[in-house]
């Protein structure tokens, strides 16, 4: 009954991902998330109180569902409120929020053995969350898409008033935002929806690569994480290290993404993962010293690229659609994770084949991972329009490169007709 719950928990989350997605397109990404901070709360609550096992179960969906619209929510606001220099300071602090909970959560369940407890009181928080959620600013990116310049004007005088900054009418008023909207795209209130990420050619290509990716790095992750009988080593001291090795991993991919750029801090990382699980495959039984810290080092590489995947995946898509590729594609994680245990039980009959299937399958999304479009230090596209541009503006520069690059070679030639 517990795996029910906890797949049933799952697939809520995989539905939160795709619908709450799409409704923060339409309806704003503040109030999806009022919603559903208030939706964990009472259902987590519900939980913490059921009477019966179906109430149980009904509970834990709408809370995974919740969940992940709140997630998601919050971490698109924070991608279309700052500036390029501070996303990746903000993914730092999200990623870091992330790992900290889950520690924060093993402790208060060694101390909290009762379920019900421990329940209400991972979920009483979110009430806080809700009353808190009602100051927080809606994304005026999307306001402005909408044509909602007034209420665009108000957010960015609230979030200036904070941050102790005098804004005069000529730097920002109604009229100075539609004039930056119509230099930039024109208000799109069309609706889109994850049929459109496949249809339109300027979205398949990013979906396709980071869907990919984030089932690889998901499906890698749970797998190495529950392989840990597979290792001679006191269980206890493993799991400590793995949760551990979190921290570092990601803070030096978070690094990579700012010195190196978003494709190579997602591709090497992959790339090292799936040859150091490979690597585990031939390093003897009796080396189990050698073999737990290349185990230690792929699970660090792909927790790096876990936490780090929503920013990725949140820059390559333009505001009008930010909220459903995001849900959309991180649903092939919850894939990835689903079919990983089923890969580690093969490994009763076929020892290697674990191992080799998550090294594999990493390998490849790390290749893949190169072929995403270049996000460092460049602004996130508001519309499919911008989309356009910005790959009619690169294609004219590699023109521009390459006809530069004839040029050269032919200069020494010329330079030494004249001499004879």
């Amino acid at each position: 009954m517990k795996q029910m719950a906890q797949s049933v928990y799952m697939a809520g989350v995989l539905i939160g991902a795709i619908v709450m997605g799409g409704l923060a397109d339409i309806f704003g990404r503040r109030n999806v998330m009022l919603v559903n901070n208030l939706i964990v709360a009472v259902t987590g609550t519900c939980a913490a109180f059921s009477p019966s096992i179906d109430a149980y179960i009904v509970a834990r969906f709408l809370l995974g569902l919740g969940i992940m619209g709140s997630y998601l929510n919050a971490y698109s606001l924070g991608l279309e409120w700052l500036d390029t220099r501070h996303r990746v300071l903000f993914a730092t602090t999200m990623a870091y929020a992330y790992t900290t909970g889950q520690l924060v959560l093993a402790g208060l369940a060694y101390a909290v053995r009762d379920w019900r407890s421990l329940q209400l009181y991972v979920s009483a928080p979110y009430f806080l969350f809700f009353a808190f959620s009602w100051f927080h600013p809606e994304s005026a990116r999307w306001l402005m898409l909408q044509g909602r310049y007034k209420d665009a004007l108000k957010w960015f005088e609230h979030v200036a008033k904070i941050n102790s900054r005098n804004i005069t009418n000529d730097l920002l008023s109604v009229e100075v935002l539609e004039k930056a909207m119509e230099s930039s795209s024109a208000p799109s209130k069309k609706t889109y929806t994850a049929f459109h990420l496949l249809k339109l050619v300027e979205l398949r290509r990013r979906t396709f690569i980071i869907s990919l990716i984030w089932f690889a790095t998901s499906f890698c992750y749970f797998g190495v994480a529950m392989n840990l009988q597979g290792f001679k080593v006191n269980i206890f001291l493993l799991m400590l290290i793995f949760s551990a090795v979190d921290f570092p991993a990601t803070l030096i991919v978070l690094a990579m993404i700012s010195l190196i750029g978003r494709r190579a801090a997602t591709g090497t990382p992959l790339l090292l993962a799936g040859c150091t699980c490979i690597a585990v495959v031939f390093i003897p039984t009796d080396m189990e010293m050698l073999r737990t810290s290349f185990a230690v080092v792929g699970k660090g590489a792909v927790a790096g690229v876990f936490n780090t995947l929503f920013l990725v995946a949140g820059e390559i898509y333009p505001t009008v659609i930010r909220q459903v590729g995001m849900g959309t594609t991180s649903t092939m994680a919850r894939v990835g994770g689903m079919l990983a245990p089923l890969v580690t039980i093969s490994g009763e009959i076929y020892p290697l084949f674990p191992q080799i299937i998550y090294g594999g399958v990493s390998l490849i999304a790390g290749l893949v991972a190169f072929l995403l479009p270049e996000m460092l230090n460049k602004p996130l596209a508001d519309t499919i329009e911008d989309l356009k541009c910005q790959k009619m503006r690169k294609s004219k520069r590699q023109a521009n490169e390459e006809k530069a690059a004839a040029t050269s070679l032919l200069v020494p030639k010329t330079i030494q007709e004249s001499h004879i």
